[in-house]
């Protein structure tokens, strides 16, 4: 079933800051308006573009469409979006991810040392090996109870090679085709 959207309106505020996922990408944007702050979410993948476009401390111009949502508040949804002293305007519906190349290479990474990343809720979504973040996934629960912080581990992964996320850490991001953990192999589902 297609979750209905239902207009909302437009807002003026001021760019308070720009929120993440609980993997570190930039997908909302928190404007102080007269009614107070209120969050618009974004698809990550137009993080890039809509940083080009707005600027924390910046007035905006903003257009939202509520998604309901039966287990939480709703959800404000960010369709379009200008700088007061702008004369274009960013409509996010016009911007399509862009498909990854079928002849990306698999990179071997070997972590000795390494950091576990967690969220707010202490889940773990990643492992941080030097200058690289590679993602874990929800349905990982398996491959992360198994790693330990005296674990070695073998990667193989993917680069994320989407040029419009915005890492928190502005880290490249990577994403597991297998891995080995004090010899244990694990090889992730393809979802991404």
């Amino acid at each position: 079933m297609t979750k209905i959207e239902t207009p909302a309106g437009q807002l003026n505020g001021l760019v308070k800051c720009f929120k993440t996922n609980r993997r570190g990408d930039v997908d909302a944007v928190e404007i102080d308006t007269d009614k107070g702050a209120i969050n618009l979410k974004f698809p990550p993948h137009m993080a890039k573009l809509v940083m080009e476009t707005i600027a924390i401390g910046q007035r905006v111009i903003a257009d939202y469409v509520e998604k309901p949502n039966p287990e939480k508040k709703p959800t404000l949804d960010l369709k379009a979006i200008k700088s007061d002293k702008q004369a274009d305007t960013l409509v996010l519906e016009t911007i399509k991810p862009k498909k990854p190349s079928d002849n990306r290479l698999v990179e071997s990474i070997k972590a000795e040392t390494f950091t576990l990343v967690h969220d707010k809720k202490d889940e773990p979504v990643g492992i941080r090996v030097d200058d690289k973040l590679i993602h874990l996934r929800k349905d990982d629960k398996e491959l992360a109870a198994a790693i330990r912080t005296d674990s070695v581990l073998t990667i193989q992964a993917i680069v994320r090679s989407d040029e419009g996320f915005v890492n928190e850490h502005n880290l490249p991001v990577y994403h597991i085709e297998s891995i080995d953990i004090d010899g244990r192999s694990f090889h992730p589902s393809n979802k991404k």
